[in-house]
């Protein structure tokens, strides 16, 4: 993947373990963004027993 100026995060990452709330290096596991809305390695961190739900657009 190319480096960009301005990497691509879906919404949803921002419900995900990796996500850092850092902005210069918001994913852990990726560092440079996605090229795409999904990613593989997501983990939600919604609070165990509770329904979880991501709205697509």
């Amino acid at each position: 993947m190319s480096s960009s100026p301005y990497p691509h995060y879906p919404p949803q990452c921002q419900l995900c373990q990796f996500y850092t709330h850092n902005p210069p290096l918001r994913c852990i596991l990726h560092p440079l963004g996605l090229e795409s809305e999904g990613c593989r390695d997501f983990v939600t961190i919604a609070p165990q027993g509770e329904l979880f739900c991501i709205a697509f657009q």
